[in-house]
């Protein structure tokens, strides 16, 4: 814990310094996040398999609404699970919505 307590905000605790945002794939879907300037709006890792349910239930649902969308992660998989549409609420300011496909 004394180590932890020496850390600074966005510090790089091992590899190299991150100076732009993070590509990565995620069950083949790409993202991108920049973990040092917005964290806030990362991609959550912990969410991973929840956004993979949400891509099985769309195959049974032609619309999806995603309430607290902040990244759009949630909606992505949706579409590719075979929602047609799709709408995202983030900060109850809508931010998107439309066909997909």
């Amino acid at each position: 814990r004394a180590v932890l307590g020496n850390l600074k905000h966005g510090q790089v605790v091992f590899g190299r310094p991150i100076d732009e945002a993070l590509t990565f794939q995620e069950n083949g879907l790409w993202f991108e996040v920049d973990p040092l300037r917005a964290q806030s709006r990362g991609l959550f890792l912990d969410q991973r398999d929840n956004r993979k349910k949400v891509e099985l239930l769309a195959k049974c649902s032609p619309a999806m609404l995603n309430v607290f969308s902040h990244t759009g992660g949630f909606a992505i998989y949706a579409a590719r699970g075979g929602a047609r549409y799709v709408t995202s609420l983030w900060g109850l300011i809508w931010i998107g919505g439309g066909c997909v496909g």
